[in-house]
């Protein structure tokens, strides 16, 4: 029972949304990723996490963004 647990949670994922300055492109990333290092993937700068609401104006086109925020889906009972 002297069992080392090194990858505990291999299935879990937590997604977040990130900014692409160099890109202006927004990136989501799940941040549990071994390989996240918190750059870019186009271009390797550094990401701006986005906090709880995302910027009003879009970074590229300088349009107005529209937000919507869904529920997670029920679990369906498979006695059914």
């Amino acid at each position: 029972m002297d069992q080392i647990l090194t990858d505990v949670n291999l299935d879990y994922a937590e997604y977040r949304l990130f900014l692409c300055n160099e890109e202006s492109t927004f990136v989501h990333v799940d941040i549990h990723n071994k390989e996240f290092e918190g750059k870019c993937p186009h271009d390797g700068s550094e990401l701006i996490e986005i906090g709880e609401i995302p910027p009003i104006k879009c970074p590229r086109c300088n349009q107005d963004l529209v937000t919507e925020v869904s529920e997670p889906l029920e679990e369906r009972d498979s006695s059914i």
